[in-house]
């Protein structure tokens, strides 16, 4: 983050302090959650009534208000966003705002390097993500991938991460750009069935989209489009089917629901829980009691 200094000259933060002069606590770096794999920073502040000052960011800022307003100027252009719409403000734009007087705000924000937003959107991560027509978006489809994305990372799984949040990035390109995008490149069989074998090599892990893509020799992007062209199931959702079908056996072997679901990699035995059931119709329990 940077922000103005007394002579009014845009400076980064100091990385002594991680604060930049008037920065609010809902924005501190310490109230970010980071993900290491995708080098992904987000937040989901709520109830603030303060105002940042002018400050710029290196990566691409997407965000979503969920409550109360806020009144922004970017590049100078000023703006409202009410609940429902989405901020989409490209790396190092001098943007500034917050809640208005007397008032009080809730948002959604996610920071995406430029070259990892540019792969998943299915672009070459050289040219960075193409110039989007607004910073601010009124588009109830991409508000609700938007939705989604943080819905998915709170639930820290790498590849649902990845996935969910390469629909919000190529959603905005095909939409909200002037430039028509390449189209998707075909792939032969045998990378996805590298992919695919890595995935039953690794069911009890977390795969990292990095790592799948790697192993299949194919961008991030390509990856998840091909897959699901070719298995009509995204990567992640192949590796969850791969461990309710496992989870079943160890059910029927006698396993404790709560073991299985630590055995198998799930956050805790609610998700294993909800992810059984959304798939089976019934929760692990009263499958193992037919079985």
């Amino acid at each position: 983050m940077a922000a103005r200094n007394p002579t009014g000259v845009l400076q980064r933060e100091d990385d002594a302090t991680g604060v930049a002069a008037g920065a609010p606590t809902g924005y501190r770096p310490r109230a970010f959650t980071a993900d290491p794999g995708l080098g992904l920073r987000w937040a989901r502040p709520r109830n603030l009534s303060d105002r940042f000052a002018a400050h710029a960011h290196p990566e691409l800022l997407i965000g979503l208000t969920r409550g109360g307003r806020e009144e922004f100027v970017d590049n100078g252009r000023p703006g409202r966003s009410l609940p429902g719409m989405v901020r989409f403000l490209p790396p190092e734009v001098e943007h500034q705002g917050g809640a208005p007087p007397g008032g009080r705000w809730s948002y959604d924000v996610l920071y995406v390097p430029p070259g990892l937003a540019a792969e998943l959107a299915g672009l070459l991560a050289e040219t960075g993500f193409p110039a989007i027509r607004s910073s601010l978006l009124v588009d109830p489809l991409l508000a609700g991938a938007v939705d989604r994305l943080f819905a998915v990372l709170e639930s820290g799984e790498p590849l649902a991460v990845a996935e969910q949040l390469s629909r919000v990035l190529r959603r905005a390109a095909d939409t909200h750009t002037a430039a028509t995008l390449p189209p998707v490149a075909a792939v032969r069989h045998r990378c996805l069935e590298r992919a695919r074998d890595l995935l039953h090599a690794h069911v009890h892990s977390r795969v990292r989209l990095d790592t799948l893509a790697q192993e299949a020799g194919l961008s991030k992007f390509h990856l998840i489009r091909s897959f699901r062209m070719h298995t009509g199931l995204t990567p992640w959702q192949y590796q969850t089917c791969l461990r309710i079908e496992l989870a079943k056996a160890r059910l029927a072997a006698g396993n404790a629901p709560s073991r299985v679901a630590q055995e198998l990699g799930f956050v805790d035995q609610s998700h294993f829980t909800r992810t059984f059931r959304s798939l089976v119709g019934t929760t692990p329990g009263a499958w193992a009691d037919r079985s």
